[in-house]
């Protein structure tokens, strides 16, 4: 019989203890873990990125109710000095078909409409031509100024023979939204040639010499070519700074445009059909001081297909520019016309002098299915700071049918500033106009801006929804606020505990005496615990 001595009696005791209060400690921590965090064991944190309210409503085009008012194309900008947006759009209010550009002023803090409500910035009806209407606007906040300067393009869209349009602009106090200066003022330079058209207005601000470049799709040569890009420098007052620039003699399929304050550069992107390269994404590189090409001309970004296949089709470019690596990401709407193959979007990164960096042409959206035609579209893309990381939007559609599980809604994805690689939720979902499961309320054209100050975002687009006195097909500008990463609350990592050694050890019910325990070494009282 092997003999156990009282202290082999005790440590085989203390042992016990020991481990049980290890596990219960474990419990503990893992269960306050679940109760703190959402989560349960196993399970993933998942953050919703969107702000209340859900989806809210910034304009209020004609009465409530009626389908005879509508909206499109929305812009957004952020003003760094007053910490709000201004989101401009076109639109007709109270008079059907008086289709003007509107503005409303948005607390970036709060989402809560600012000012006047869908204040009037163009007057063509007035000041142009009683037939004219304004569309298609872009803006930029000048901080130097502490104004915004709005475009867009007017024509006369209801008459039977197309009359010559153009593109004008306006200043705009930031902090209250009232007219600076001139009202609608020309850029373009007027040409008289019946079916002339200038639209589809980009607007970029140039902070080295404050000053601006508008570009636009024109027919400034006046010659057999359908279409170009043509651009305008612009001082701070809105007065041009020498002629029209030709950027290019490709006919443009959506086009855009921003800055590089190091370079003290513009890059211009636009999709566009070479003679010998088809339809890709093209851009071209500025002199800001100057205006003058830089580079290489119209160098090609895509390479969605082989050189002159017309099964491949590209559209709606939107570029956004790095600060933090000084290099630019564009991305574009593109894919095979098939009915086997849907439209995603695109993307490249691009450095400071045009040359591609990592992945060649990465695909972004991932929204497509072999039993629908499914197109992403009217993709818009910002960049965040403070996260390093972009954020690109688009809007989904379909050529035919209708969506089987999905619906036609406003999506993104978060993008990995320095690689591109797609960060968080896949292809997350914005927008929710109309209820689930109907496909007969669609939203368009996303619009984005970016808060620095709390890291947040807006995202703004045109769509019907059926909420409160609104009916289908009762078009308006609605808005989604989104928080940054850096902003979102902590992960499931809790913080390290401890347990103070114990000072003593119960009594443990013996029949015959037994010596006083031993006091615990020091090198068996409890460590932190700390659960990863």
């Amino acid at each position: 019989m092997v003999r156990v001595s009282a202290t082999s009696r005790y440590s085989h005791y203390l042992l016990i203890i020991i481990i049980a209060l290890l596990v219960s400690l474990i419990s503990i921590a893992f269960m306050s873990s679940s109760i703190v965090y959402g989560t349960t064991q196993g399970a993933v944190l998942a953050v919703d990125m969107e702000v209340e309210p859900n989806d809210f409503r910034i304009s209020d085009m004609g009465p409530d109710g009626n389908t005879g008012f509508g909206v499109s194309s929305p812009a957004v900008a952020y003003n760094t000095r007053s910490h709000e947006y201004l989101v401009t759009w076109s639109g007709d209010d109270q008079t059907r078909d008086a289709v003007e550009i509107r503005g409303q002023r948005i607390n970036a803090d709060t989402g809560q409409e600012m000012g006047t409500n869908d204040f009037q910035i163009s007057q063509v009806r007035a000041n142009i031509d009683p037939e004219f209407r304004a569309f298609t606007s872009d803006i930029v906040y000048n901080p130097t100024a502490d104004e915004y300067l709005v475009v867009w393009a007017a024509y006369d869209l209801l008459s039977p023979e197309p009359t010559p349009g153009g593109i004008y602009g306006q200043r705009l106090d930031a902090n209250t939204g009232a007219a600076i200066g001139t009202d609608d003022f020309r850029i373009d330079q007027p040409i008289t040639t019946p079916g002339y058209l200038d639209t589809l207005p980009s607007i970029a601000y140039n902070s080295t010499a404050d000053e601006y470049l508008v570009v636009w799709e024109s027919d400034l040569r006046e010659d057999d070519n359908p279409s170009e890009i043509v651009g305008q420098r612009l001082t701070s007052a809105g007065e041009p700074v020498g002629e029209n620039l030709a950027i290019t003699t490709m006919m443009p399929y959506g086009l855009d445009i921003a800055y590089h304050p190091v370079a003290n550069e513009f890059l211009v992107v636009w999709a566009g059909n070479d003679d010998t390269k088809g339809l890709e994404i093209f851009a071209q590189r500025l002199d800001a001081a100057t205006g003058a090409e830089v580079g290489d001309d119209d160098f090609r970004i895509s390479d969605m297909g082989f050189d002159l296949d017309l099964n491949f089709v590209v559209s709606d470019p939107a570029i956004a520019y790095n600060d933090t690596r000084q290099e630019f990401l564009v991305v574009w709407s593109g894919g095979l016309d098939d009915a086997d193959i849907n439209y995603e979007i695109y993307g490249q990164r691009l450095s400071a002098g045009g040359e591609e960096l990592g992945d060649d042409d990465f695909l972004i959206s991932t929204i497509g299915s072999e039993s629908q035609l499914y197109t992403a579209n009217e993709p818009t893309i910002v960049y965040n700071p403070i996260d390093e990381e972009y954020l690109v939007t688009w809007a989904v559609d379909t050529y035919f049918g209708t969506m089987d599980a999905e619906e036609y809604e406003i999506y993104g994805q978060r993008l990995d500033g320095v690689s591109g690689a797609e960060v968080g939720d896949d292809d997350f979902r914005i927008s929710d106009m109309g209820p689930d499961d109907n496909s007969a309320y669609q939203p368009y054209s996303p619009a984005i801006g970016y808060s620095s100050k709390n890291n947040t975002y807006l995202v703004a687009w045109s769509g019907d929804d059926n909420t409160g006195p609104l009916v289908n097909n009762e078009f308006e500008i609605f808005g989604q606020r989104l928080v940054g990463q850096q902003t979102l609350p902590p992960t499931a990592t809790p913080t390290a505990t401890s347990t103070p050694p114990p000072t003593t050890i119960p009594p443990t019910a013996t029949p015959t005496p037994t010596p006083d325990l031993p006091p615990i070494e020091p090198s068996r009282s409890f460590l932190p615990l700390i659960i990863r």
